[in-house]
């Protein structure tokens, strides 16, 4: 994997000087737009170039992946996208759907000469899934030493587990014998006589780890209810967090630690529900807010439903970024457009309502993930939306204001 990494490197889809160019190109053609207009073709093209080199992916997949590689290229101090970025966005997305799966190889497959199979794709995806994304793209190499290296350890672990699984009945010796025949290849050419000899110590020895096994202190993470319990002390959940889960499967019960439970969705209060919306949009207009004018009132709760977030969370984050976007301000109608600060603020990714509260919604999503289940979702969900650490408190307090006044 190390090589397709490197030669996906080499791949440049877009470089700074193609998005000038681009840019120069698009005003010579349309000498009379205006900002916004030339921000919105500008968009549009990047999509459309972008798209054009993941062909390989469902249309729905290509979608997530736009948004997350230009989300990445935008927060760049220089724009510019290679494959090995679009790899990254990949299994930053944290997908494993087959047909996502089977999309991903066949990219990586046309992109550059080293051949992959779309099973090793499915467990390089599925060794990401613990990984933050930052850690992700920040050690891409290193996390990709760890999977290859990973890949013979995960056999030699599996020769163990079997053998704590095997039944008494007769196959306890199928299963070592399996053992003998596979763990061969790990042992050095001159080695291999000496182990005729070293036999009767090995069946001993493998036995004796069988019965070590038997109580199951390998599989220290276990689903439970909606969440994932792992051993581990408070001061550890950071670096849990960028742990893939084959090691969490082999942490121990270490005396100290405890279980934390970790959970992926949203608090059920901060899930979708129906409100009243003629209140909503006046406790806006009193407010002097833009959003209770269309498209974006309509927009906000629409994507609120579709992500299954509660809608007024979605209003009290633009609360938070934006004061409601007052009517009077010189630039209402643009900061409107992206009132979540999408990709860094609504001067540097200026689109549309649509695009901006689904990408918005987007990011809540994946920031509540592997959130300690006594930690504040909210305050989780700071550590990716915001760089302010006090962001939390202020959505906090718009949010329980709105929904005390309009629920």
């Amino acid at each position: 994997m190390k090589q397709i990494v490197d030669n996906l490197r080499g791949q440049k889809y877009l470089t700074a000087e193609n998005v000038d160019a681009l840019r120069k190109y698009i005003r010579v053609k349309n000498p009379d737009i205006s900002g916004e207009e030339l921000s919105a073709v500008f968009a549009d093209a990047l999509h459309k170039i972008i798209d054009s080199r993941i062909s390989q992916f469902e249309e729905s997949h290509r979608k997530k992946i736009k948004e997350d590689v230009l989300r990445r290229a935008v927060g760049k101090s220089e724009f510019s996208i290679n494959a090995a970025e679009v790899f990254t966005s990949c299994l930053s997305l944290k997908l494993q759907e087959r047909g996502y799966i089977d999309g991903l190889a066949r990219w990586i497959n046309h992109s550059q000469p080293v051949q992959v199979s779309a099973e090793k794709v499915d467990k390089l995806v599925a060794s990401m899934e613990q990984v933050e994304e930052e850690y992700l793209e920040n050690n891409l190499d290193a996390l990709i030493d760890e999977f290859e290296s990973s890949e013979t350890e995960a056999e030699k672990l599996q020769i163990i587990e079997e053998l704590s699984c095997v039944h008494e009945d007769g196959k306890k010796a199928q299963g070592l014998s399996a053992m003998l025949l596979r763990s061969i290849k790990y042992i050095k050419p001159s080695m291999k006589l000496a182990l005729l000899f070293a036999l009767p110590i090995v069946l001993i020895t493998a036995l004796f780890a069988a019965d070590m096994f038997i109580g199951n202190r390998i599989h220290a993470l276990q689903h439970q209810d909606k969440g994932r319990y792992v051993n581990i002390t408070d001061d550890q959940v950071d670096r849990y967090l960028t742990l893939e889960s084959r090691i969490l499967k082999k942490m121990d019960g270490i005396s100290g630690q405890r279980g934390l439970l970790l959970t992926d969705e949203l608090h059920d209060e901060l899930r979708y529900v129906e409100i009243d919306r003629e209140k909503l949009r006046k406790w806006l207009d009193r407010r002097n807010s833009m959003l209770a004018e269309e498209p974006y009132f309509t927009a906000i709760i629409s994507t609120s439903k579709r992500y299954d977030i509660h809608p007024l969370l979605m209003f009290a984050v633009v609360g938070q970024e934006q004061g409601f976007v007052p009517k009077n301000g010189a630039v209402a109608k643009r900061i409107a457009n992206n009132p979540f600060n999408v990709y860094g603020s609504w001067e540097r990714y200026n689109t549309d309502i649509y695009d901006s509260s689904s990408l918005a919604a987007d990011t809540i999503i994946k920031s509540s993930r592997n959130r300690p289940a006594y930690m504040n979702n909210i305050k989780w969900i700071n550590r990716r939306y915001a760089e302010d650490p006090n962001w939390w408190n202020g959505v906090s307090q718009i949010f329980n204001q709105m929904v005390k006044e309009i629920n």
